[in-house]
Order: C-alpha cells, then sequence, then structure tokens
C-alpha cells in the first residue's frame, strides 16, 4: 500500500507516515527496502512476461524476494512442502546465475 501511495498517488513519505498513522522516517526505511527488492535484478527477471520459467517457479520467487515471505507460508499458499519451495529457491538461484553469465 505504502508503494503505491507514493509512486501512483504521488504522496510524499510524510503524508503517507500520516496516513498509515506511522513515523515519517519508518516510512522512509521500509519504502527504500521495498524498493531495493524491486530492482533486484533476479526479481526483473521473474516478473518479465517473456520469462521462460513455469509460473508457478516464478510465483515463489516473487513471493520470497519481493514479498520477503517465509518459506513455510509460501509452501502453504502454493499447496508446497517447504522442502519442494527451498529447492525452487535453489533453482532459482542457479538458474540466474546461468543467465549472469550470458
Amino acid at each position: 500500500m505504502m508503494v503505491e501511495l507514493v509512486m501512483r498517488a504521488n504522496l510524499s513519505l510524510r503524508k503517507v507516515g500520516e496516513l498509515l498513522d506511522v513515523d515519517p522516517g519508518t516510512v522512509s526505511r521500509r519504502y527504500a527496502r521495498v524498493v531495493r527488492r524491486m530492482v533486484d535484478p533476479l526479481v526483473g527477471l521473474l516478473a518479465d512476461d517473456h520469462c521462460e520459467l513455469p509460473p508457478a517457479y516464478r510465483a515463489v520467487g516473487i513471493d520470497r524476494l519481493l514479498g520477503q515471505l517465509p518459506i513455510s507460508h509460501i509452501a502453504q499458499r502454493h499447496g508446497l512442502m517447504n522442502q519442494e519451495v527451498r529447492e525452487i529457491l535453489g533453482y532459482l538461484r542457479g538458474w540466474h546465475r546461468g543467465k549472469r553469465g550470458k
């Protein structure tokens, strides 16, 4: 919600803090953390419409990297076992390393 208010509604961090009843400094730190995750090259590859990975792999990767969700929540959300989520995340890291090498 915070990113939407800043980026789409063009509200200042101070105004977002007032709306959410959060200190502007806290809003600033959280916003910076989210933006850093959004510009992660792997997140960009996963979000690309032309990404050749299965949609389930992309969703797991985005949940973990962008959403910072715990593995147990991701597993439950996608009907997977925790180990399966770990394996997918390991695959994504290797896939990304291979993409960087090209």
